[in-house]
């Protein structure tokens, strides 16, 4: 092993149309994407061990990694996607391992992509795949996946569509578990927006106002009186007559809001 620098990139790029809102197809939608990778590996170059230290490292050219079409049923809880894609895009993967660079964590367990041909990205294959999530915490997938040889072909840079008489087919199953722990359910408080819509009311200028978070049976009137300071005798027969009120009331709800009137007497 001898010290060294490398340098290693991915840029992806893609396109994701949405079908209902282009064609009216419910819940639909097709995404074609590419990644462009570039660089050498400093594994490979200065380290030589097994597990690549940049995990972006592999296929440095410009590989085609989906064309597939992602349909939605059932509430979003059922999802079906066809075309060309990778295995390990879907299946055997976490988000814990994406927190890490180097390929013996990050990516997927290298004895799938390595031993069983099981088509990691950015390599493609064609595809099928089912997903049910029957709640947040819970989901179940099935897939189908093209088996070649020519899978991990650079020279191909994705384009191979064919799907020869020596080819296999992979089927993939994955129950997932997702909890999130030590949430607090707590119901969440309406936006003052939200309940003058709710109440059919005007959304006046009285925001930053103080909220109220109880409900109260009884309304609540605000009175703020401005007089001038009275100098004279004079100026103390006026001031009845140029008091100023500004009566503010409205029967208190979750967030307090009050209208208002300016009356003078």
């Amino acid at each position: 092993m001898k010290q060294g620098f490398t340098y290693t990139d991915n840029i992806a790029f893609g396109v994701r149309l949405d079908l209902e809102k282009l064609v009216g197809w419910r819940g639909t939608s097709f995404t074609i994407a590419a990644t462009d990778r570039n660089g050498d590996s400093l594994s490979q170059d200065f380290i030589g061990n097994q597990f690549t230290v940049p995990q972006i490292y592999g296929g440095q050219t410009i590989i085609l990694t989906g064309l597939h079409l992602t349909r939605r049923l059932l509430d979003e809880k059922m999802e079906i996607k066809a075309g060309r894609f990778s295995a390990g895009h879907e299946f055997a993967s976490s988000p814990l391992y994406w927190l890490y660079m180097n390929n013996g964590i990050d990516g997927n367990p290298q004895s799938l992509p390595v031993n069983a041909s099981f088509s990691a990205y950015p390599w493609a294959s064609w595809a099928a795949r089912l997903r049910v999530a029957p709640s947040p915490d819970w989901n179940a997938m099935f897939g189908m996946y093209q088996v070649s040889g020519r899978t991990f072909s650079r020279n191909l840079n994705g384009l191979n569509m064919a799907f020869d008489p020596t080819d296999g087919i992979m089927f993939v199953g994955q129950v997932g578990w997702t909890p999130e722990f030590f949430q607090s359910r707590l119901k969440r408080v309406p936006t003052e927006r939200e309940e003058a819509e709710q109440m059919g009311e005007p959304d006046d200028d009285f925001h930053g106002m103080p909220g109220l978070t109880e409900d109260f049976s009884k309304s609540l009137t605000l009175r703020v009186v401005i007089a001038p300071t009275p100098t004279s005798r004079a100026d103390r027969s006026s001031t009845a007559s140029s008091k100023s009120e500004i009566r503010l009331s409205r029967a208190c709800s979750s967030t307090g809001r009050f209208t208002g009137a300016i009356s003078n007497r």
